[in-house]
């Protein structure tokens, strides 16, 4: 699979969004659904560089026609396979933060973690 690695700044975000985002419109995903695949990636990488490790962020990206497999990973521990099953919104509505792994199970056909940390994303078309 190959990897992007790259500096843990906000730009890296985009990178990365523009490499998932081409990758479903050259095999003609729908403008929503490509929506849903550039958000999660981006909140997922976004993730990586607000709780990682401050070093460089990984992110592999494979697809086929019909998925596409996404892997992204810190250098530090990520999230617990716990952590995912359990997010949910926060109570307070106007809470800055917390929403992050709820958004990426409502927007991931799949969301686990690898056993070195990663954060895996699987869409569907």
């Amino acid at each position: 699979m190959p990897e992007l690695t790259l500096p843990s700044d906000p730009h890296t975000v985009t990178v990365a969004c523009d490499q998932a985002d081409a990758m479903v419109q050259a095999a003609g995903w729908s403008d929503a659904r490509r929506a849903q695949v550039v958000v999660a990636v981006g909140e997922a990488v976004g993730n990586a560089i607000e709780h990682g490790a401050g070093g460089p962020i990984t992110v592999a990206m494979e697809h086929s026609a019909d998925s596409l497999y996404v892997v992204v990973r810190d250098g530090g521990g990520g999230p617990t396979p716990a952590h995912l099953v359990r997010a949910t919104l926060p109570d307070d509505p106007l809470a800055t933060h917390g929403r992050g792994l709820y958004i990426l199970r409502q927007l991931t056909d799949q969301l686990s973690v690898d056993g070195a940390g990663g954060l895996c994303l699987t869409f569907r078309r």
